[in-house]
């Protein structure tokens, strides 16, 4: 058996979509039926246990296509001096679903040309917003169809990390010198500057991507 096909079945049996003697379990017959990567699909299954699926729905989406910011611009100062949540300070997934809201609220009552320069004063790709929003939709779709329910109040900022790391176990890391983070394996790597985490120093951390 090659590396990469025992590689697949250790992560899947991380995800817990296989048994250790890879049988598929319940919830890997529900991660096979949504259209994104199972790392993705087991953030949202998790997010149902955790009732913040309505944030992870936006979160897996965004994570799912290029990021739409251009650059780190008016928006996103506006949502932060605005938002009054601190949680929001310390993490970019739950910004994206501020984006996302920010977007929407102006989306049902705006013209598309209005809506353009909205994304451009905001430094946003129009189309990759369109994009984002043609993905959710998809997975709207694909967890109904698994009596998966978005709940009604907010979810709670441990209820969407939890959620989080349990689709990214090897991309969890903490501090090594310097602003350096050491993960799984003893990967090796900096916070992006796209970030708004890039010059702050937490302990730990779990990354979208690598």
């Amino acid at each position: 058996e090659n590396k990469a096909v025992s590689e697949g079945f250790k992560l899947l049996v991380e995800l817990k979509a296989l048994t250790p003697k890879r049988q598929l379990t319940a919830a890997g017959k529900q991660m096979a039926t949504l259209p994104v990567d199972p790392k993705m699909a087991c953030m949202l299954i998790e997010a149902n246990k955790f009732s913040c699926l309505k944030e992870m729905l936006i979160i897996v989406s965004m994570l799912s296509i290029q990021d739409p910011r251009e650059m780190v611009g008016t928006l996103m100062d506006s949502i932060d001096s605005h938002s009054g949540n601190p949680n929001s300070e310390n993490s970019d997934f739950t910004r994206f679903v501020q984006i996302w809201n920010e977007y929407e609220s102006r989306r049902v009552s705006y013209s598309q040309s209005k809506l353009k320069k909205f994304c451009k004063e905001n430094h946003l790709s129009f189309a990759r917003m369109r994009e984002w929003r043609e993905v959710h939709k998809q997975l709207v779709l694909g967890c109904r169809n698994l009596g998966l329910k978005e709940n009604k109040e907010s979810g709670s900022y441990a209820g969407i990390h939890k959620s989080i790391i349990a689709g990214s176990l090897n991309q969890i890391a903490t501090i090594a010198e310097g602003r350096q983070y050491v993960g799984s394996r003893n990967k090796r790597f900096n916070i992006s500057k796209s970030s708004f985490l890039a010059k702050s120093s937490h302990k730990w951390i779990v990354s979208g991507e690598l």
